[in-house]
């Protein structure tokens, strides 16, 4: 008789580490996920900032807007990331978001993916910024690498209002 109450106490306890456990590690988990995907944007938009620093030290001129990225492979990188979060590849616009021919002042990379707000949070803290994306324009910009959510149409409407918009500033 005692065999049997240890034996359902074990498979208790059991029971009770199991879902302990679910609970406690089931968010970090998809904390450590979200984190990781967000890093590889983050990775991505670095790559391409570096590559563009590269090539003005080179040329020894400013890139233009209307730069076509892909112009960056072979000599800068091998191949030119691509955005994970979007079907719109990453795209240079000025301070103010623009398209027109002006240097390029920032890469953005649209976040558009069924948990976009918590890739964009992730990218905003791993970016150094704060641990939600703050809403702004791309004007107010502090960071130098982050995420946020935007408050204008940019990029000739690759960006919408409300839309989640990683960014590295070149």
């Amino acid at each position: 008789m005692s065999q049997i109450l240890l034996g359902i106490i074990g498979v208790t306890i059991f029971i009770i580490s199991a879902i302990a456990g679910v609970s406690y590690l089931g968010p970090t988990f998809m904390q450590s996920t979200t984190d990781s995907e967000a890093g590889v944007g983050l990775q991505g938009l670095s790559q391409i900032s570096m590559a563009i620093h590269l090539r003005e030290m080179e040329t020894q001129s400013a890139t233009e807007v209307g730069f076509n990225l892909d112009g960056l492979a072979p000599d800068y990188l091998p191949e030119i990331p691509e955005n994970p979060f979007s079907a719109i590849d990453p795209i240079l616009v000025t301070g103010v978001g623009t398209l027109a021919q002006r240097p390029g002042e920032f890469v953005l990379m649209p976040v558009e993916t069924a948990n976009a707000q918590q890739i964009c949070n992730s990218i905003s803290r791993q970016g150094g910024g704060s641990d939600v994306a703050p809403n702004i324009f791309i004007s107010e910009i502090v960071e130098p690498l982050g995420c946020f959510r935007s408050k204008k149409e940019y990029a000739g409407g690759a960006v919408n209002i409300g839309d989640f918009v990683a960014y590295v500033r070149i």
